[in-house]
């Protein structure tokens, strides 16, 4: 029920802000960035399936759409979801399209397909806790692989309204 009412919130009232300004592409992340947390509880132990998740994220990004076609003439959005497995948790945001810039601070892995995304999320994420390892995953100045643009996966589209 919680997600649920999250999905609804997001989906019927948004609260986006947008520039014209592209230094502004990080304050517009921080504001229209979302993550469903139940969706961990649900997904660790099988209680919902990586297929319900991708037709939600769906869902929530057709809803989006509609919003900004209402509200919003020639102008151009990315509509990305990522999954931060250590947190753990499956982000989306939407962005004003600034020539394809994303704001990370690496260069991610576009993904195309949403449920490979969340599927590998699923087997990949942290529920339990973060393991401690030593020296794995860093390069020798000691950058984990994210960092290097290998390691973050992100579904991205282009909205055009």
């Amino acid at each position: 029920l919680k997600a649920y009412n999250e999905i609804v919130e997001i989906c019927q009232k948004p609260d986006l802000l947008f520039s014209n300004d592209p230094n502004q592409l990080d304050s517009e992340a921080r504001q229209n960035m979302w993550s469903i947390q139940s969706f961990n509880r649900l997904l660790h132990k099988n209680q919902i399936s990586v297929v319900e998740v991708s037709i939600v994220f769906t869902y929530i990004e057709q809803s989006i759409e509609d919003y900004l076609k209402r509200f919003y003439n020639d102008k151009s959005f990315l509509f990305y979801v990522w999954a931060d497995a250590l947190v753990p948790a499956i982000r989306f945001c939407v962005v004003t399209n600034f020539e394809d810039r994303l704001p990370f601070d690496c260069i991610p892995n576009v993904a195309h397909d949403i449920k490979a995304l969340i599927e590998e999320y699923k087997t990949t994420a942290a529920f339990n806790g973060v393991p401690i390892l030593e020296h794995e995953g860093h390069t020798e100045e000691g950058q984990d692989d994210e960092h290097n643009g290998t390691g973050l996966n992100v579904y991205v589209r282009t909205i055009q309204v």
